[in-house]
């Protein structure tokens, strides 16, 4: 039963900053070279993580728990917890500010259909992709998008979504009557903008190198790049579109 509670509550982060803000470095240096003997990874430098960890096994396997594929006693998450950092909690679903929590909104795949919202940016990406293309004076469609470009597109419908995800997860989130999320597409689009008006020999060119300079893009400034772990490279690449959207943003000359 305590091990079970001990396990359950375990932040090794925690414990570590605990230990060396209590102890001195000479019982660190100590305690590493005693154990380095059995386990040539401890060193000085990771001797009371390494103990934290070992900790952690040992309660975990005292109280009959199996091991959790993606647990990690010492991982960004639980170090957000320790600092009191804000931190979206994938598994859970929920993003943490200090001792509470609130959902996110709920991560749906992409349908399969092209949604309304998807029209504008899609329009332009299937003009990207056909530039060069013979299409015999039609508007091109999804269907004519050329095969080496299709794995492409579907990624590029699940950075939008992630970014609409994004956009709802914040929705009541705002600082100066501005939401976030605008924010945030400001933030993208000074980073990637200049990126955009220079000069390719194609609009598959441009379109690669701005998606590739968003991901690039500082975000220390905005507010939601201050909960850790919620905005990611898919979320940065659907703001481009999002951007196309809003005729901030094209793949034309």
């Amino acid at each position: 039963m305590v091990a079970s509670e001990l396990a359950g509550r375990w932040d090794s982060y925690r414990f570590e900053s605990n230990c060396l803000k209590t102890y001195e470095e000479g019982a660190f240096n100590d305690l590493a070279l005693s154990l380095h003997q059995g386990n040539p990874k401890i060193n000085k430098g990771n001797v009371v993580r390494e103990v934290g960890n070992s900790l952690y096994e040992i309660f975990r396997e005292a109280a009959g728990q199996e091991k959790d594929a993606f647990s990690d006693p010492i991982n960004p998450v639980e170090k957000a917890v320790s600092t009191g950092t804000p931190y979206y909690d994938a598994k859970k679903n929920r993003i943490w500010l200090g001792d509470d929590s609130v959902r996110a909104s709920g991560k749906t795949r992409v349908p399969k259909d092209i949604q309304t919202e998807e029209l504008i940016y899609v329009k332009a990406l299937t003009r990207a992709y056909c530039e060069n293309s013979s299409i015999d004076g039609r508007e091109v469609q999804v269907a004519d998008i050329p095969d080496r470009y299709q794995s492409h597109f579907q990624d590029q419908r699940k950075a939008f979504f992630a970014a609409e995800w994004l956009k709802e997860t914040s929705w009541n989130c705002f600082t100066d009557d501005r939401p976030l999320f605008d924010e945030f597409l400001d933030e993208i689009y000074e980073g990637v903008s200049d990126t955009n008006l220079d000069e390719y020999s194609s609009q598959v060119k441009r379109l690669l190198a701005t998606l590739s300079q968003s991901a690039r893009v500082q975000l220390n400034s905005i507010t939601l790049n201050h909960i850790e772990g919620l905005i990611d490279i898919r979320c940065r690449k659907g703001a481009c579109h999002e951007l196309v959207n809003d005729s901030r943003l094209s793949w034309e000359e």
